[in-house]
C-alpha cells in the first residue's frame, strides 16, 4: 500500500510536471500556436526595426549634413575673420612702416636744420682760438714797438748825453733838485 501510494504521487507528480512545464506531450496544439505566434512577432519586430533603422538612417545622415554645413559655415566664418585680420594686419604694418618713414623723414631734415644752424652760428662767429692768437699777436707787436720807441729814446737820449747836449743833473743832496729822467723798465712778457 504504501508502494502504490508512494506509485500514484510519482505519477501525479510526473502530471504535474509536463503541465507545468508546457510540453507538446500536454498540450501539442498550444506550442504550434505559441510559435506562429512567436513567428509573427519576431517578423512585425524586423519589419519595425528595419522601419526604424531606416529612420535612424535618415535622422543620422540629416544630422551629418547638418553638422557638416554648420561646420562649413563656421569655417567660412573663421576663413572671413582670419581675412579681415590679416587685411587688418597689414594696414597696421602699413601704417607703421609710413609713419617710421615720415619719422626718418623728420628726424634727418632736423638733423640737417641743426647742422646748418651751428655751421651758420660758427660762420658769423669768428674762431676762438684765432682771435686769440690776434689779440696775442698784437699784443706782442704793441709791445715790440714799445721797447723799440723806448729803446730809440734812450738811444737819443744817450747820444744827446754823449753830444752834450743835455746836462746831466747834478746829484742831489735833497736840498735841491732836479729829478733824473727815469728809464722806462721792460716788463716781462707773459706766455699764455
Amino acid at each position: 500500500m504504501t508502494g502504490k501510494i508512494i506509485l500514484m504521487l510519482l505519477v501525479f507528480g510526473m502530471l504535474c510536471g509536463l503541465l507545468f512545464a508546457a510540453t507538446d506531450l500536454a498540450n501539442p496544439m498550444t506550442n504550434g500556436a505559441e510559435a506562429r505566434r512567436d513567428n509573427i512577432e519576431t517578423d512585425y519586430l524586423a519589419q519595425k526595426n528595419g522601419i526604424d533603422l531606416e529612420q535612424y538612417r535618415i535622422l543620422k545622415e540629416a544630422e551629418t549634413q547638418a553638422e557638416l554645413k554648420r561646420l562649413d559655415d563656421e569655417a567660412q566664418h573663421r576663413q572671413q575673420l582670419y581675412a579681415q585680420e590679416l587685411q587688418f594686419s597689414r594696414v597696421w604694418s602699413g601704417l607703421k612702416l609710413e609713419l617710421l618713414r615720415f619719422s626718418g623723414y623728420v628726424l634727418c631734415l632736423s638733423l640737417l636744420a641743426i647742422s646748418i644752424g651751428v655751421g651758420v652760428r660758427i660762420a658769423r662767429q669768428p674762431n676762438l682760438a684765432r682771435a686769440r692768437a690776434e689779440i696775442e699777436k698784437r699784443a706782442a707787436i704793441a709791445k715790440a714797438r714799445g721797447r723799440e720807441e723806448e729803446r730809440r729814446l734812450l738811444l737819443t737820449q744817450l747820444g744827446e748825453i754823449r753830444a752834450g747836449q743835455i746836462k746831466t743833473p747834478a746829484p742831489s743832496n735833497g736840498r735841491q733838485g732836479a729829478k733824473r729822467p727815469s728809464l722806462p723798465v721792460a716788463q716781462p712778457v707773459k706766455a699764455d
